[in-house]
């Protein structure tokens, strides 16, 4: 069932470019720019994982954080985790 499942979402019209309403609207006014911007994104994300061996690609702007500025760094570890979230075990410095 699960498979099953998996093929029809993949095989769904919304899935392919030129059977999905939405796509062709934006593709339409913005005159093929919207393709174009997509099709720049794959490639980079080609080339990130050419570069760094692993294909991930990103849910975030990977250059938008930057250690000590947007983003806090404290040794620790994970002590537990699940589907939802990971809770992480800082240590701590003693006198600082």
């Amino acid at each position: 069932m699960f498979y099953t499942k998996q093929l029809v979402d993949a095989l769904a019209p919304v899935n392919f470019p030129f059977l999905n309403p939405e796509v062709i609207r934006e593709t339409m006014n913005s005159h093929g720019q919207n393709l174009i911007n997509g099709a720049e994104n794959f490639l980079e994300d080609i080339k990130r994982g050419c570069e760094t061996g692993k294909f991930l690609i990103p849910t975030t702007d990977l250059d938008g954080f930057s250690v000590g500025e947007t983003l806090a760094i404290t040794p620790g570890q994970v002590v537990f985790e699940n589907e939802l979230f990971q809770l992480i075990q800082a240590k701590h410095k003693r006198g600082v």
